[in-house]
C-alpha cells in the first residue's frame, strides 16, 4: 500500500509537536513496512471511503509522528553504534554553520541542533571530521572570507564581521594560521592572477 503525504503537511505536523524542520525531512530508507503503519494506512483507506475527514486527519498525524520519531531514533542509534556522525548529520551541521557564521556558534548550540549532548557531540565530531567543532567553524569562516576577498570589493574589516570574527586583526590572525598568508596578501594574489593574460 502506497500512502503519499505532502512534505508541507509533514513539516506542519512535526512543527506542531516541537520537531525542528530538519527533523521532518523524511528519508526514504526510514519509511519502511511495519505492522503499526500498515494498520494505520488500512484504517485511513477505510476512513476515506467513509468521508470522515477529521478522523482521517488524526490518523495521518499519528502515522507521520511515528515515522518522524522513528527516523530520529534510528539516526541516533546508528551514530552511537558506529561512533561517528552520519553523512546526513554532517550535511545538516555544515549547512547550519554556513548559514550562521556571523553568530557565536558554540559547541552547545551545534550539539543541540543535532540533538546530542555537547560532550558526546564533540567526541563524535572530532573522530569523524578530524578537528574539533571550534576548529571547523574557524576553517569555515576563513574559507568564506577567502570567497568574499576574491569576489567582492568589501573591506577586510567588513568581511571579518560578516564571517563572525570580532575584528580585522582577529580575522588576520586566524587567516594567517590557516592559509599562511594575510587577507590583504591573499586578495592581491587573486587580483593579480585575474589580471594576468592567459
Amino acid at each position: 500500500m502506497l500512502v503519499y503525504v505532502p512534505p508541507a503537511l509533514v513539516h506542519h505536523i512535526g512543527a506542531a509537536y516541537g520537531f525542528r524542520p530538519a527533523h521532518t525531512a523524511l528519508r526514504t530508507e526510514f519509511v519502511a513496512y511495519d505492522q503499526f503503519r500498515y494498520l494505520l494506512a488500512s484504517s485511513l483507506n477505510q476512513i476515506m471511503d467513509d468521508s470522515a475527514h477529521t478522523l482521517a486527519q488524526s490518523v495521518v498525524h499519528t502515522m507521520m509522528l511515528r515515522v518522524i520519531t522513528e527516523q530520529e531514533e534510528t539516526s541516533s542509534l546508528l551514530e552511537a553504534a558506529e561512533g561517528s556522525l552520519l553523512l546526513p548529520t554532517r550535511r545538516r551541521l555544515h549547512d547550519y554553520i554556513r548559514a550562521h557564521l556571523e553568530d557565536g556558534l558554540s559547541v552547545s548550540e551545534l550539539a543541540a541542533h543535532v540533538d546530542m549532548s555537547p560532550a558526546h557531540f564533540s567526541r563524535l565530531f572530532k573522530k569523524t571530521v578530524g578537528m574539533s567543532p571550534y576548529q571547523y567553524v574557524l576553517h569555515e569562516r576563513v574559507r568564506q572570507a577567502q570567497h568574499l576577498l576574491a569576489h567582492t570589493e568589501a573591506s577586510i574589516a567588513d568581511i571579518a564581521l560578516c564571517v563572525g570574527f570580532t575584528s580585522q586583526s582577529h580575522l588576520t590572525r586566524r587567516f594567517r594560521i590557516i592559509t599562511h598568508t594575510t587577507p590583504a596578501a591573499y586578495r592581491r594574489a587573486v587580483q593579480a592572477a585575474s589580471a594576468s593574460p592567459e
